[in-house]
Parts: structure tokens; C-alpha cells; sequence
């Protein structure tokens, strides 16, 4: 499967696989002058310096690098979704849920993303759902 990528920034980074089994592909920060502070509290959008064109039937999921994890930084919204027919510009947001504020260096790696299938449904109305066990116990309701 090939993704096409297409260079924004001169100095954007091709997303890369850090081992040949590895399940996701590193997102880089582009080779900007300057390093990126994370502030605590504040969304931070960072461009990636690349556009693609991910084949019909697939998406893009984008998730933190642990690395960052462990330091307090999350991407804002949980995890990106980047769909097939999206032509723009890769970004970010990250925030620093930690009290202090943390850097992120130019060439890092930041992100990573994994392609998965799209599968497609439709709903459908009705007035039962099936009986299950669980039936409508929400949160906790199956134990700690």
C-alpha cells in the first residue's frame, strides 16, 4: 500500500518506522530554527510540513509518542484522525498537563501514526436492543 506524501516545508521530515516491526510510523517535528514550548494549559498547533494522499478505505490514526507521555505531554485531542480525502497540511496539538513547560527540539519525534481500514455502516432505528448481561451498567458496572 502506498501512502503519497507530499513536502510543505522544505525541511519536513518523511514519516519513518523506528524498527521493521514497529506498528506505527514516527511523526517529526520539521527542521525549524527554533525549539517549541509546551506550555501547561495551552494547545499548541504544530505544522508537520507534509500533505498526503492516503488510498480510499483508509485513515490516518495519530497518537502521542510514549516518550512524551511519560513527560506530561498529550495531543489535545486525544488521538488525530486524518481522512482519505484530506489534502492539507499534517498538524498537531499538543499541551503539557504537567506544571511545567516542555520542549520539543526540531527533528524530534513527536507523534506517531498507524493506517487503518475504514469500515462502513449504516444505523439503523428500532425501539429493542438485544438483552445482554451487562444490559445498561455504564462505567465501573463490570469492576475495577
Amino acid at each position: 500500500m502506498i501512502v503519497k506524501i507530499k513536502r510543505i516545508h522544505p525541511h519536513a521530515v518523511v514519516p519513518s518506522k523506528g524498527t521493521p516491526q514497529s506498528a506505527a510510523f514516527d511523526l517529526y517535528i520539521p527542521y525549524y530554527d527554533d525549539a517549541i514550548f509546551i506550555r501547561p494549559g495551552v494547545i499548541s498547533s504544530i505544522s508537520l510540513g507534509f500533505a498526503t494522499e492516503i488510498p480510499a478505505g483508509y485513515y490516518a490514526s495519530v497518537h502521542i509518542r510514549s516518550s512524551l507521555g511519560k513527560k506530561g505531554v498529550v495531543l489535545s485531542n486525544s488521538t488525530g484522525i486524518i481522512d482519505s480525502d484530506y489534502r492539507g497540511e499534517w498538524k498537531i496539538m499538543l499541551t503539557s498537563i504537567g506544571s511545567g513547560e516542555q520542549i520539543v527540539m526540531p527533528g524530534e519525534r513527536v507523534a506517531q501514526v498507524i493506517f487503518r481500514k475504514v469500515e462502513h455502516f449504516e444505523f439503523e432505528e428500532c425501539n429493542d436492543l438485544s438483552y445482554t448481561s451487562r444490559g445498561v451498567g455504564g462505567f465501573g458496572s463490570t469492576g475495577s
